[in-house]
């Protein structure tokens, strides 16, 4: 048997036997300033050398209201659309963490854990088990940091969550199916300006530390989910008819082989 009739048998089996699996990354995405602030604040434990250190406390919820937000494929970028709705990072509360101000650094920061949601609403997205949803997830880490002395005092957020739900609207103006893959572990992030940092009580002994910032800028992405391939029964059609034409072949060289050796030998 000579190699295009192996190359075609091989093709043939992979296609009757081994499943196709592919997968597309989903982003959300809203660039524009917010109509909102964020905040968060650390209990204060300990006050040393302009250090204000304590366990991190609740991170405000994140919301946008009213916006365009950019729905995005990395499978096929071309397919990209937008939605107008409210994307919300929803406050953590509940678990721990630690957070810490540094006065002489205008640096504050906390390292969030506890319980919280990511949606995605509008109206476009219709159908589905709940529609009006496009996207919603558990959110259970992340950090939050900020710095008051740099122009435009910035600050973000960055954590991950366990995506539960995403509307067969979005998937199917992308080409790809409904299904979450990889647990569902998508990164979700946010900026904001006009961080401003509030120590509470006595300086001495403060109570707290608080930050409010302006919410800006935000994003999901690396949402895992299957692409649109070809069915199950195509694939097997595909690969029989394959292996037909390999064995075609292989019955036609055998037969033209078999002839030759009968005229040689007369």
């Amino acid at each position: 048997m000579n190699k295009v009739h192996i190359s075609l048998l091989a093709l043939a089996a992979a296609c009757t036997i081994t499943p196709m699996a592919m997968a597309d990354s989903i982003g959300f995405s809203v660039n524009t300033t917010a109509h909102g602030v964020t905040s968060s604040f650390v209990p204060s434990t300990l006050h040393s050398g302009g250090i204000y250190v304590g366990p991190s406390g609740t991170l405000g919820a994140a919301t946008w209201s009213g916006v365009s937000i950019t729905v995005s494929s990395q499978d096929d970028p071309s397919a990209n659309f937008l939605i107008t709705g409210i994307l919300t990072i929803g406050s953590i509360t509940g678990g721990g963490g630690t957070g810490d101000y540094i006065t002489a650094a205008s640096s504050y920061a906390t390292n969030q854990e506890g319980d919280g949601t990511v949606t995605v609403t509008s109206a476009s997205c219709t159908g589905g088990l709940h529609p009006g949803t496009c996207l919603s997830g558990d959110l259970d880490t992340g950090a939050y940091s900020a710095n008051t002395s740099s122009a435009g005092h910035p600050g973000g957020f960055s954590g991950e969550f366990t995506t539960t739900y995403i509307s067969p609207y979005i998937t199917s103006k992308l080409d790809d199916t409904d299904i979450i893959l990889d647990d569902g572990l998508t990164q979700v992030g946010y900026s904001t300006k006009n961080n401003a940092v509030t120590i509470h009580g006595p300086a001495s002994n403060p109570t707290s530390i608080s930050d409010t910032g302006t919410l800006f800028t935000a994003g999901i992405q690396d949402l895992q989910v299957g692409s649109v391939v070809p069915e199950p029964s195509s694939l097997f059609l595909l690969g029989t008819g394959l292996f037909a034409g390999a064995m075609l072949l292989f019955w036609r060289d055998k037969w033209v082989r078999g002839r030759k050796s009968l005229s040689q030998s007369v």
